[in-house]
């Protein structure tokens, strides 16, 4: 048994992290090379919408993109990645268009 009770088949492999802006109007996800979004009518239902085809949004390429989330007002969502060892990491901001 599925204890979260929803299974959704996607197209998408290798998904490393997913958020739902504040207001649940904007789902995204990302899975190493890209960044997956759907906007989202509140009619919907989140399972029913990434059946549909997303949308790409901006991203640099990390390795291995670890982390992913919006910005509290929605206009914005944030990656960082997950290395091992690393003196420096980058908390990269994208501006949603």
């Amino acid at each position: 048994s599925n204890p979260a009770g929803l299974i959704i088949l996607m197209p998408i492999t290798n998904v490393s992290a997913w958020d739902i802006s504040f207001d649940r109007s904007d789902l995204i996800l990302n899975d190493y090379s890209q960044i997956y979004h759907w906007k989202r009518n509140t009619n919907i239902t989140i399972d029913s919408k990434v059946r549909t085809e997303p949308n790409q949004l901006p991203y640099l390429i990390e390795q291995p993109g670890e982390g992913l989330c919006w910005s509290v007002n929605g206009k914005s969502y944030y990656t960082i990645s997950e290395l091992e060892n690393a003196s420096k990491q980058y908390l990269i901001r994208y501006d949603k268009k």
